[in-house]
């Protein structure tokens, strides 16, 4: 896992026609030291993880980051990604942050972020640490939740888990349009009580997170990414058969090695088309660079 930069990999680079600059050479420099760290914790705990959606693609692919990405995506299945955040509660360095719906009342993903401050930092330790990035970056974790065997146990899994979507997507977008309904809807099928006067986007992702993470090993044959839009359009390429993932491989990543599932060709197959191997610059799910909204923190920060 361990890896050194050269001074070269700073450079601005041409890759696939597309023009990485030395800024975005600085914030994968630092994801990759992140994700060293985690790799860290992992394996102190005996914790396996695998390269996830197009840090994945981008292994395989490119060994290492698709050029005109960003970030970096690990997926976990359920029970390590359980103990790895009880394990990072307390091994994370100083000043780091894991973020998610447990950890922080804001957040409003249904997933997990490592993540190594809370501000745009010009200390010279941060500095030297992450290679000149001044940023906050982070690694994202996904968990793999199994399916019930049975085709209406996951039907109605599915039902719950996207009536609770939508309200996460309503109130984030301030559309209260029949959502009194929707959250009468969610207390009757799940016998539970929603508190109007509190946090209705962590409410709602606290309760997919147990929902999602109701069914073991021994009672499924498949793995999905239940907490990630959880509607009938995405289980085609969502759910994957558990053995995918009972071994890992070890694969160059930039200027480590990363694990990648051992049935990585079947799991990009269903995930992005049998070309996947032919590159393709898919509409973004996030503004490229992420960081251009920090921009003016550090602008600010260089002027104290």
């Amino acid at each position: 896992m361990m890896g050194q930069f050269g001074e070269n990999f700073f450079k601005g680079e041409l890759r696939e026609g597309f023009f990485v600059d030395s800024a975005m050479k600085g914030v994968w420099a630092a994801q990759i030291e992140i994700l060293m760290e985690i790799d860290r914790i992992c394996k102190r705990n005996g914790i396996q993880y695998f390269a996830g959606f197009g840090t994945l693609l981008g292994t395989v692919r490119h060994q290492g980051y698709i050029p005109w990405d960003d970030d970096i995506d690990i997926t976990m299945k359920r029970e390590d990604y359980r103990r790895f955040l009880a394990a990072a509660s307390e091994e994370l360095p100083e000043g780091w942050r894991t973020v998610n719906a447990y950890s922080d009342e804001k957040s409003v993903e249904a997933f997990t972020r490592i993540v190594n401050g809370e501000r745009v930092n010009l200390e010279k330790d941060f500095l030297q640490k992450f290679h000149g990035c001044p940023y906050v970056v982070g690694v994202d974790i996904f968990p793999l939740d199994y399916i019930p065997r049975d085709k209406k146990e996951e039907d109605v899994l599915y039902l719950i888990l996207q009536h609770c979507f939508g309200i996460v997507w309503k109130v984030k977008l301030g559309n209260t349009e029949g959502l009194e309904q929707n959250l009468q809807e969610i207390e009757y099928m799940c016998n539970v009580q929603i508190n109007r006067e509190n946090n209705l986007i962590r409410q709602m992702l606290l309760l997919m997170d147990q929902l999602a993470g109701l069914y073991r090993s021994e009672e499924s044959d498949k793995l999905a990414l239940l907490m990630f839009r959880p509607d009938p359009g995405t289980r085609a390429y969502m759910q994957y058969k558990k053995e995918w993932f009972s071994e890992s491989i070890q694969m160059p990543f930039e200027n480590i090695t990363i694990p990648v599932p051992a049935g990585y060709e079947e799991l990009l197959r269903t995930i992005y088309g049998a070309d996947y191997m032919t590159p393709k610059r898919y509409g973004a799910l996030h503004d490229y660079p992420f960081y251009q909204k920090q921009e003016a923190e550090l602008a600010a920060a260089r002027q104290l």
